[in-house]
């Protein structure tokens, strides 16, 4: 298990991964929850690969995913320092959760609605 990523949810086809020649620059998933609501999860840029514009080609690629698997909006658990990433695309923060790692640590809770 990498960050979260299990077999499991690999064997489930929901884990998307970003190549460049033979080094993984990142990767995301989307799981739903048992209300069904979708949440990207694991949005990972490798740190050699951060400040080079990598977020914004997987975050498109992530939008053309949501948009094939029917998802006309979804949830994401941030990390904090990566809130202001997810505003700059477009999303809306609608909470915060308490961290279950970092005591005293809240993430934003941020969402993303398709445009028409």
């Amino acid at each position: 298990m990498i960050n979260g990523i299990t077999e499991e949810l690999i064997a489930l086809g929901t884990v998307f991964i970003l190549f460049e020649d033979d080094n993984i620059i990142g990767f995301y998933s989307f799981v739903k929850d048992a209300k069904q609501v979708a949440w990207l999860e694991h949005f990972f840029i490798h740190p050699n690969f951060i400040g080079k514009l990598y977020g914004k080609k997987m975050w498109d690629l992530c939008l053309v995913t949501a948009n094939e698997l029917g998802l006309k909006d979804f949830l994401i658990w941030a990390d904090k320092h990566a809130e202001g990433f997810y505003l700059r695309q477009g999303c809306i923060k609608i909470d915060e959760k308490l961290s279950t790692v970092v005591p005293g640590l809240f993430h934003p809770i941020l969402k993303y609605v398709a445009s028409d």
